[in-house]
């Protein structure tokens, strides 16, 4: 069965929180870890929700800094996803990091081409520019 990725978010009060496909998880408690495994469940109440996930034990990190966990969905949820005010954050955070390689690519062509004027820099930005929001749809 494959694995998949978790994203690390923080609830309200700081503790972590599991994101997969816009549901979130929370961890269920100590005594319920197992052999590597975890589990964790929806925090959704009322009403109840069944939706479950058994994770993987370790943190992992990846290029960007943001921490996750590998697991699998175990119960399906009984709601509809909703995108948060974490996952919107999330969103922006992997848009940034994104933004800043588009900005050292348009440097590193630039470079490249041997941009000498201001005018020929802006020009080539903009080609470098519509190859990056083309990437982005």
């Amino acid at each position: 069965m494959a694995l998949f990725r978790f994203i690390e978010v923080k609830s309200q009060r700081g503790k972590s929180l599991l994101s997969y496909q816009n549901f979130e998880y929370q961890f269920e408690n100590e005594s319920r870890m197992e052999q590597g495994w975890e589990y964790w469940r929806c925090p959704v109440r009322p009403p109840y929700c069944h939706g479950r996930a058994t994770i993987q034990s370790p943190w992992l990190i990846d290029e960007e800094g943001i921490r996750y966990k590998m697991g699998r969905v175990t119960k399906e949820h009984n709601h509809a996803a909703t995108i948060g005010s974490k996952d919107v954050i999330l969103y922006f955070i992997f848009f940034k990091i994104n933004l800043l390689r588009y900005e050292k690519q348009i440097k590193d062509y630039e470079r490249k081409q041997g941009a000498t004027s201001p005018h020929q820099a802006e020009t080539l930005s903009g080609r470098s520019g519509a190859i990056f929001l083309s990437m982005c749809v």
